[in-house]
C-alpha cells in the first residue's frame, strides 16, 4: 500500500485537493475531531467560534476500547475549532503526556485503521504537519497557495518551512523529493499548477495549470 501525503498552510487547499486525486482519504487529525465534537456536544467547524473549558479536559490513553474523555467544570476560553483541534491534538499531549507519547498517538491510531479498514492499493493523508508523520509516508505534496499565511501555531512550523523555502527559491535543494502544487492567483482567478525544479539550477517550471476558482467564488 502507498500512502501519499499532502502538507500546507491551514486554508491551503489540502482537503480540496486530495478529493481530487479521488483515493480513499484519511487523516492523522480524525480521531481528534471525534474527541472534539464529544466536547463540543456538536460537529466541530473549524472557522467557528466557541466558549470551552480547555483546563476541563481529560484524556485517558490506558484503555482498550479507546479513548476515555472526562469534563471537569472551570473557566471558559473563546477559541476557533481550528485552535480547538490545535490544543487537543498538539498542546494537550504534550503537556500531559510528552512529546514521544505526542509522535507516536495519532500516527498509531492513523496506521491501525487504513490497514483495517481499506483494501485500496493507494490512500491520501491530508492533514500531514509534523516530520513524525511524514517518516510513515511513501510520498509527500506540498500544497503552496496565494494569499493564505501561517496562524503561527508549532502544528504548522514544517508547512512554514517547505511554504517559505517555495516562496525564496531554495525548495528543490533542501527537499528534493516532496511535489508541490501552487495555488497561484492570476488576475483575480486561482489556479492550480503542479510544479518541478530544474534538477541542477532549481529553478520553478510549470508543468500544468488548472483554473479551479475565481476570486468571487464561482468554482470551475
Amino acid at each position: 500500500m502507498l500512502l501519499l501525503g499532502i502538507i500546507g498552510l491551514a486554508g491551503s487547499g489540502k482537503t480540496t485537493y486530495a478529493k481530487g486525486k479521488k483515493f480513499e482519504t484519511y487523516s492523522f487529525l480524525s480521531p481528534v475531531e471525534t474527541i472534539c465534537a464529544y466536547i463540543l456536544g456538536e460537529k466541530l467547524e473549524k472557522d467557528k467560534t466557541y466558549e470551552v473549558c480547555l483546563e476541563g479536559i481529560g484524556l485517558d490513553f490506558t484503555s482498550n476500547e479507546g479513548v476515555n474523555l472526562t469534563m471537569n467544570p472551570g473557566a471558559l476560553t473563546k477559541c476557533t475549532g481550528r485552535e480547538l483541534l490545535q490544543y487537543v491534538g498538539t498542546d494537550y499531549i504534550v503537556k500531559h503526556y510528552g512529546k514521544h507519547f505526542h509522535k507516536r498517538v495519532w500516527v498509531s491510531m492513523l496506521m491501525t485503521k487504513v490497514y483495517a479498514n481499506t483494501t485500496e492499493n493507494i490512500v491520501t493523508v491530508d492533514d500531514v504537519m509534523y516530520q513524525h508523520e511524514v517518516d510513515v509516508l511513501d510520498t509527500l505534496t506540498l500544497i503552496v497557495t496565494d494569499g493564505v499565511k501561517p496562524l503561527g501555531h508549532k502544528s504548522e512550523k514544517l508547512a512554514s518551512k517547505m511554504t517559505k523555502a517555495f516562496r525564496n527559491g531554495t525548495f528543490a535543494k533542501k527537499y528534493p523529493n516532496v511535489k508541490v502544487v501552487y495555488n497561484r492567483e492570476i488576475k483575480g482567478k486561482i489556479y492550480w499548477s503542479d510544479c518541478s525544479f530544474y534538477p541542477k539550477e532549481g529553478e520553478l517550471f510549470i508543468e500544468e495549470t488548472e483554473l479551479r476558482y475565481d476570486i468571487k467564488g464561482n468554482n470551475n
